[in-house]
């Protein structure tokens, strides 16, 4: 049986089926779901409120670029590797390139 790291499922084509394309089917309401445990779950590391519009809108954004890297791949590995890059620097902040000496 494989073993799967969690990026691996967050990837997989799956997952981003029912998260992009299950409006107007029986599984629709699992977008939402997994929108508000997303939520929950950056709003207790960041001590807001569960419903904040910073939680929401940081939600929906990594959903958006979940997505949008996801239907972009072009192989695994670099998938994850862009996947990685986009949480280190949500967390980390924008990596600063050192001063150019002129």
């Amino acid at each position: 049986m494989p073993k799967f790291f969690p990026l691996d499922i967050l990837l997989s084509n799956s997952l981003l089926i029912l998260l992009d394309g299950c409006d107007g089917t029986k599984y629709e309401a699992y977008r939402q779901l997994f929108l508000d445990l997303f939520q929950a779950h950056l709003a207790t590391h960041m001590r807001v409120e569960s419903g904040s519009f910073l939680a929401r809108s940081l939600a929906y954004g990594f959903l958006s670029t979940l997505l949008f890297i996801g239907k972009n791949k072009e192989n695994m590995t670099n998938v994850k590797k862009d996947l990685t890059n986009y949480i280190k620097m949500m967390i980390l902040g924008m990596p600063m390139s050192p001063k150019q000496d002129e």
